[in-house]
């Protein structure tokens, strides 16, 4: 359904209460994200100001410039979206049909027309003149480039969080925002009432931002909306339970590469977190383009993409060991095929056992084994070295396994616990016998081990894999799966216990089995 897990908040979470009584039903845009719920509740606040709260605009003519803008976006998920709630107000497919292919031509009403042909054309001082020319106040200007700010809020989120449509696509859908921004917009382009400088949300964006950002004094025409972008920015950047304030604030400012963080050793709820904050940017860019307010939340033209520091601190390059792959990976950034294919046959292998131990079946590993060499050629440009080749693809290929394991339905939790393991305590802690290796070859005992590997929740088998069949360095292994190093010994220790017990009738001589069994009877 989407890239991240999902957590049942219960029927009465207000939120969902909203999206039901507005969309009939609770959006995957907004389930997939409860692994925080705070900011689930951010964005309802922020939407239903903007969307469901009638004031210049109505309702429709909103969702109209949703339907269009996702359509000129390309955004699958925007689009089947606001076409169904359209229709559930009353639009016919076919009228609809007409208004995303040709909406000047669709026969709506003046008004909704030039609100059409303002939000295609943001950022410039002459797109909100020729719209007060066609009879538009300044209130309904406004609500417009709310309402197109909404929608790269979220187009940007549906995007990076892999939200599968709620309802199928009827159309096929080509880019074509022309969305600008004039070079010195001297704006803003609307008059706006002032509001005192001790009023509560400025005195809080003083605070966090050191001065209040034009973008809010220009939005005096709905001081509500306002308010709920603050409670908005003050749900995202206090909290420090997923990234740092200063990671968000870096994301504020010059955007993330979220592509990279996913092969960087960042959890789940870290990720979600940067996914929001970016998208959030993305609002606030389309309001100081369509008011014509300096820009000071994204990065001027040409800047980098913020690399946000790791989650836990790393080795220093001193002691890092040298990453056996580097050269042949340079010969790969350098446009060298064969040298990727040496690199896929170095890391088969590790990569598959990864696979497996997630998926727990070959033939869904060998298929997942192709996506991730794939997305491993698709990103070799974006591979700076900061970990080992080996444990990026390592993290490619857990990621991976993991987005097809949530597909299937039911799923094995891999949260820290579970009801699979809640009740486990060890049994059979007798020693084994001292010489296993006479009992079985070598081979014979890989093979038992592996097998009872494959036995236990994925959670704990992922683990075991990487650390004590393929020996990858603890650091490693949690920089691959996005744990942190005290969440990989728990997990190792936990998975070894349930190991042993599973594998001590197979070592404990039989007298001892017939002890453990008086005991456990």
């Amino acid at each position: 359904m989407s890239y991240f897990g999902e957590v049942d908040l219960g029927s009465s979470f207000q939120p969902f209460t909203t999206c039901r009584e507005q969309f009939g039903f609770v959006p995957k845009l907004f389930r997939a994200q409860t692994l925080l719920p705070r900011l689930i509740e951010a964005e309802g606040a922020l939407i239903s100001a903007i969307l469901f709260t009638d004031k210049a605009l109505a309702r429709i003519q909103k969702e109209c410039i949703l339907l269009v803008l996702a359509a000129a976006q390309a955004n699958d998920y925007c689009f089947s979206l606001h076409y169904q709630t359209l229709k559930l107000l009353g639009i016919t497919e076919q009228r609809l049909d007409r208004i995303v292919a040709d909406y000047p031509r669709a026969d709506l009403s003046p008004t909704t027309a030039a609100l059409l042909t303002l939000v295609l054309n943001l950022g410039t001082k002459q797109a909100i003149q020729e719209a007060s020319s066609q009879g538009l106040s300044d209130e309904s200007i406004f609500e417009a480039i709310l309402t197109a700010g909404l929608s790269r809020f979220l187009c940007t989120l549906a995007a990076d969080i892999g939200a599968v449509p709620d309802f199928a696509v009827r159309a096929t859908l080509s880019e074509q925002s022309t969305i600008m921004r004039d070079a010195n917009p001297g704006g803003p382009f609307l008059q706006a009432p002032e509001l005192p400088e001790d009023y509560a949300p400025f005195v809080f964006l003083g605070e966090q931002f050191g001065t209040v950002p034009k973008v809010f004094h220009a939005q005096g025409l709905r001081p509500d909306v306002l308010e709920a972008q603050v409670y908005a920015i003050r749900s995202l950047l206090l909290p420090e339970d997923a990234l740092s304030r200063a990671q968000k604030h870096d994301i504020l400012r010059d955007g993330a590469d979220l592509e990279e963080l996913r092969g960087r050793g960042f959890t789940e709820a870290q990720l979600l977190e940067a996914v929001v904050t970016a998208s959030f940017a993305g609002f606030f860019d389309i309001l100081q383009t369509g008011l014509g307010t300096e820009s000071h939340f994204v990065a001027k033209k040409g800047s980098k993409k913020v690399h946000l520091s790791p989650p836990e601190p790393r080795h220093t390059a001193a002691t890092l060991s040298i990453d056996p792959d580097a050269d042949t990976v340079a010969r790969v950034q350098k446009g060298d095929l064969d040298a990727f294919e040496e690199l896929m046959i170095r890391h088969n292998q590790r990569v598959y056992r990864t696979l497996v131990s997630i998926l727990g079946n070959p033939d869904d590993a060998r298929d997942a084994m192709q996506d991730t060499f794939l997305k491993a050629f698709q990103h070799m440009g974006g591979f700076e070295g900061r970990s080992k080749f080996s444990t990026w693809l390592v993290s490619i290929a857990t990621n991976t396994g993991i987005q097809r394991l949530r597909e299937r339905r039911p799923m094995e939790s891999l949260d820290e616990s579970g009801p699979d393991d809640e009740g486990f305590r060890p049994r059979q802690i007798q020693a084994w016998t001292d010489d296993p290796e006479q009992l079985y070859s070598q081979a014979e005992m890989r093979s038992l081990i592996e097998n009872g590997v494959m036995k236990l929740p994925v959670k704990y088998r992922m683990v075991l894999m990487l650390r004590d069949i393929e020996q990858l360095p603890i650091e490693e292994a949690a920089s691959a799966l996005g744990l942190g190093i005290p969440a990989i010994k728990a997990r190792l220790l936990r998975g070894r216990l349930m190991l042993r017990e599973a594998l001590a009738p197979h070592f404990i001589p039989s007298e001892r089995k017939g002890n453990a069994q008086g005991v456990t009877n």
